[in-house]
């Protein structure tokens, strides 16, 4: 049926989107007056450390050396090094199908820069690498897609799985590519770290938690192995973590509480870190690393072997577009070459009308099509009937396939 919706309520949306635009912008304003040359971050900082150890707050920290209203140019693109980027897509389990399953594919995109200038053994290599980056891992369970409760898996644990391969076959395509000779930089479409592991809830899972740390630490250990550069690009990010602690510029120690902190939250208009940013950061620049406080970069978790993330903002705009800003994450063994990480994925914006070639080049090795998701359908259902099994679908299946 056609979407029932009045003019009337579509104007309402709009002037109350326009509103809140206005109001969002002056708590913009206000909030970045820790972006002011003026600014002493001195006493600012020793209130967001006291928060930061609190399980109520975790918010930017700006304690890594650089100060919270300097901006940073980039480095320069190097001559010759192979860019790599994964990226992965899945098949849900759903229980209205002829037989449970989830599928998981995970694809690599890799372009080698200055490969002309190479010896001719790491040419050789580099081609072997290349096309060893082209093949896809997929996995296919129908054994674990229940719970002790006879409940099917949710999405989250199959999106986990998917984030955690997807890294796993970075470390992979870093060590093909440095053992042909080559510089490996290594770029992830979003986070280094999967999303369950920045929640505090699932860190109190120690067993679910811990292997999940694990795999992603015996990956990072490999690309560190390996001499990669790596980072994590996030595309228009929702973070508010500098916004976090730009409430706390002015507070006394004493609001470091768990009411203190949380009626400082309650009823503080919601804003993302890039609408702080927006009138800041010029193009072409970074802002200072922090620590974005999270749990998991702690000792026990990504913080063995100095895996801790640590994040800025980058305005990946020119003089003659408009801002881009984005996020980049890296491990804190990685730090040194941000500067270099930054003018590549510059680059790469460039290339690409704002959003990193390389990461759309992973897009489309990885994706898993509406038709790819048919065919495999059919191929399935087949192998059942081979077997003398009824590959009936649920009624509700049935119906919503005849739409």
């Amino acid at each position: 049926m056609p979407i029932d919706i009045r003019r009337d309520q579509i104007l309402q949306l709009a002037d109350a989107a326009a509103k809140r635009h206005i109001e969002r912008q002056d708590t913009a304003t206000h909030l970045g007056d820790i972006f002011k040359p003026e600014f002493d971050a001195t006493a600012w900082l020793t209130v967001c450390q006291a928060a930061v150890t609190t399980s109520e707050w975790s918010g930017a920290l700006f304690n890594q050396g650089e100060p919270v209203n300097q901006t940073v140019g980039f480095g320069t693109v190097p001559r010759t090094y192979a860019l790599i980027s994964t990226d992965g897509s899945q098949i849900l389990p759903n229980r209205h199908g002829a037989v449970p399953y989830y599928f998981i594919q995970t694809g690599a995109a890799c372009i080698v820069y200055g490969l002309d200038d190479a010896a001719e053994t790491v040419q050789v290599a580099a081609q072997q690498a290349l096309a060893q980056s082209k093949i896809k891992t997929s996995v296919l369970e129908t054994e674990k897609l229940y719970t002790p409760d006879n409940e099917m898996i949710s999405a989250g644990v199959v999106a986990n799985q998917r984030d955690v391969m997807e890294i796993e076959m970075m470390a992979e395509q870093c060590r093909h590519f440095a053992e042909a000779g080559l510089h490996p930089i290594a770029v992830a479409d979003g986070s280094l770290v999967p999303f369950a592991l920045l929640n505090p809830n699932f860190l109190r899972d120690k067993q679910s938690s811990r292997k999940l740390c694990d795999r992603i630490v015996a990956a990072l250990d490999m690309m560190r192995k390996a001499k990669a550069i790596i980072g994590g690009y996030i595309d228009r990010p929702d973070s508010n973590a500098i916004v976090r602690a730009a409430r706390l510029a002015g507070k006394p120690v004493s609001v470091v509480t768990k009411t203190g902190l949380r009626q400082l939250e309650e009823g503080a208009l919601p804003l993302f870190d890039r609408e702080l940013l927006g009138a800041w950061l010029p193009h072409g620049q970074r802002t200072a690393l922090f620590d974005p406080g999270w749990a998991i970069n702690g000792p026990e978790w990504l913080g063995r072997g100095n895996h801790a993330m640590r994040a800025c903002y980058v305005n990946f705009g020119d003089s003659d577009t408009p801002a881009i800003l984005s996020r980049i994450e890296m491990p804190a063994w990685c730090m040194q070459h941000l500067g270099l990480f930054a003018a590549v994925l510059h680059r790469q914006t460039r290339l690409a009308g704002g959003y990193p070639f390389i990461l759309k080049a992973a897009h489309e090795e990885a994706v898993v099509t509406r038709e790819d998701q048919t065919a495999l359908e059919k191929i399935i259902q087949f192998e059942l009937r081979e077997r003398g099994i009824r590959t009936d679908i649920s009624l509700k299946q049935a119906a919503k396939n005849s739409r």
